[in-house]
């Protein structure tokens, strides 16, 4: 067994968790062609496993941040009473990543439940785009879920994952779009895991492309950032409009130095880096209710992270939250 040292006193964690397997889309840097089609599935940890396993790691270190993935986490039943739970442990920040198909009808409820940040993916405002990232899906769905998530009361963050010859031709769009709609947006390279390696190839378009897209119609005033953090921008279209933009250079420029981000898997599976296939089986500490396994595991996993820029995981997104 691997006993590894921790630090003392523990910085704080932040946590994402995959709470169900299943997706509705079938996004192509996100899920394999042939994935099955994705009906709410059997999600092997419960969600009193899951609550348990926040609680237990505030014991470990100070939990600063709970992020609900998938899969799609509007899938999962019983969600707005997990999110109360959740919210009752203390967590000060709570948010869940979706992709809107079924935001519309739910917004109301976990703003209610303690919801206060939701962040939605939307990579093209094109609908025959939409569609072919998606393999199929229609996109107005998720702008019904957007009005709908910015009425309840709810911060919405818009994802937007950077395909060259895809969607680079729309940064301005998207951009203009969080502007009019009152949201913030994160701009994402691709990146080479999983299923979307051979996508990659012809696809990735570098964080630094992608801010001279955007600088050439709006200004962009950095904001202060720790190494563990993404860039961060404060976008202006001059007109007393702004929202927070981010992009995330995870190929080109990781912000890994300090990293205590921790992904649980609907799985299982702890993985301590995006970027490394070490996973760590947490079914047995979640079962057993085994604290003491728990922490070691947390404490492996934080020495899971990667030192250089190179990725290397062969699980495609879909398995894994983000």
């Amino acid at each position: 067994m691997i006993t590894p040292s921790c630090d003392s006193p523990p910085a704080p964690l932040a946590l994402r968790l995959a709470i169900t397997a299943a997706c509705n889309l079938h996004c192509i840097y996100c899920s394999p062609e042939s994935a099955p089609s994705s009906s709410p599935r059997y999600d092997r940890i419960s969600l009193h496993e899951l609550l348990w396993f926040v609680r237990s790691a505030q014991r470990f270190a100070p939990v600063q941040k709970v992020h609900l993935t998938g899969g799609e986490p509007l899938l999962r039943k019983g969600l707005p009473a997990f999110v109360h739970a959740l919210a009752a442990t203390g967590v000060p920040d709570i948010a869940l990543t979706t992709n809107g198909q079924r935001l519309a009808t739910l917004a109301a409820t976990l703003a209610h439940a303690g919801l206060r940040r939701i962040n939605v993916s939307l990579d093209t405002l094109r609908p025959h785009v939409y569609s072919r990232i998606t393999r199929g899906a229609q996109l107005q769905p998720v702008l019904d879920g957007i009005a709908a998530a910015r009425a309840a009361g709810l911060s919405v963050k818009l994802n937007m994952v950077v395909l060259r010859g895809w969607n680079d031709d729309e940064l301005p769009s998207l951009a203009r779009f969080a502007l009019d709609h009152g949201c913030h947006i994160r701009f994402l390279e691709l990146m080479p895991i999983g299923c979307a390696r051979p996508l990659f190839l012809s696809a990735y378009l570098p964080a630094a492309l992608i801010a001279a897209a955007l600088s050439a119609h709006f200004s962009l005033t950095p904001l202060p950032s720790t190494p563990a953090c993404h860039q961060r921008f404060l976008l202006s279209n001059g007109c007393r409009t702004q929202c927070t933009a981010g992009i995330i250079a995870s190929v080109s420029q990781p912000f890994c130095t300090g990293c205590r981000r921790l992904r649980l898997t609907a799985g299982g599976a702890l993985l301590g880096c995006l970027a490394r296939p070490h996973a760590l089986d947490l079914l047995p500490h979640l079962r057993a209710r085994n604290v003491d396994g728990l922490h070691l595991a947390l404490c492996a996993a934080l020495q899971h992270k990667r030192h250089d820029s190179s990725f290397d995981q062969p699980v495609s997104m879909v398995s894994i939250g983000g």
